[in-house]
């Protein structure tokens, strides 16, 4: 993954990102409620490698390999008037494909990325409180194996001394087609995002 040829072009390094995460479009019936009671996000994670390669002094492009938990929650009232939660988890693994564009102003470097991933789904499932069981209880049998991704970010070097070594920003992403074969359903991702880069 870290490659020495052309050293001062290429540059790898690893990442992490505490996200956001939730579900867009038809929510609503998919989660067997109105359209008006749509499923909460919770949170979750991304972690992976990267290697960028350098054009120019501000155009590159970087490669990731990354796993990313997403999913959704879904809240309502039980027949007993309790509160009951039903919890949707999808794991994947993620390859996305980067350009971005090194913008440097009088305090510090901006790095403004966007491009397309492909991922995978490694695992899924639904968490609800079988004592409470309702009908209509969603599955992930209508899940789609793939997701095709679109992801913007925003980076850059808290700390003046430590360069591009270590940057930090914030990234959303979200699906560019349904990911369920009966909803129109999209991953929604945002977070907080840390990339150090060994080079």
């Amino acid at each position: 993954m870290f490659l020495n040829a052309q050293h001062d072009r290429f540059i790898g390094g690893a990442l992490f990102s505490l996200n956001g995460i939730g579900l867009l479009g038809e929510t609503g019936p998919f989660w067997d409620s109105p359209k008006t009671k749509e499923g909460a996000g919770h949170g979750g994670i991304s972690a992976g490698l990267f290697v960028k390669r350098e054009f120019t002094q501000k155009i590159y492009a970087a490669f990731e390999l990354r796993y990313s938990s997403k999913g959704s929650i879904y809240q309502y009232q039980n027949q007993y008037g309790s509160q009951q939660f039903e919890s949707l988890y999808l794991d994947y693994l993620e390859l996305p494909l980067l350009f971005g564009y090194k913008m440097k102003t009088e305090k510090r470097t901006y790095f403004l990325e966007t491009g397309v991933a492909f991922a995978r789904l490694m695992a899924s499932k639904v968490e609800f409180n079988e004592e409470f069981y309702r009908t209509g209880t969603p599955t992930t049998s209508g899940f789609k194996k793939s997701d095709f991704i679109w992801i913007g970010s925003v980076k850059f070097s808290p700390v003046k001394k430590w360069k591009e070594h270590f940057l930090m920003g914030v990234s959303v992403s979200t699906s560019i087609i349904p990911i369920n074969e009966y909803y129109k359903i999209y991953n929604l991702e945002y977070g907080l995002e840390f990339n150090y880069a060994f080079y």
